[in-house]
């Protein structure tokens, strides 16, 4: 017999960061860096540095649940969580 786990409901905050820990970070030729979270469709950003790249990835998720909510979007469970 197999156990589901409970779904959790969890902050944006806490949302925001399951997603990030998903991201998959590529150095482009130029130096760049692309980031894209294949847990959220469609979400791909980039930076000049490694650093700038999370920063705005950070960024990106926050507007595609934004979106997603302003569209009725469904919104993807991250490790067993959803946001609130």
């Amino acid at each position: 017999m197999s156990k589901t786990k409970p779904i959790s409901s969890v902050s944006i905050d806490r949302y925001v960061a399951l997603a990030l820990k998903h991201g998959e970070y590529i150095q482009n030729e130029d130096g760049t860096w692309s980031v894209k979270i294949p847990v959220l469709p469609g979400l791909i950003t980039f930076g000049e540095t490694k650093e700038e790249a999370k920063e705005m990835t950070e960024d990106a998720v926050r507007g595609w649940i934004e979106i997603a909510k302003q569209f009725g979007d469904e919104i993807p469970e991250i490790d067993g969580c959803i946001v609130l």
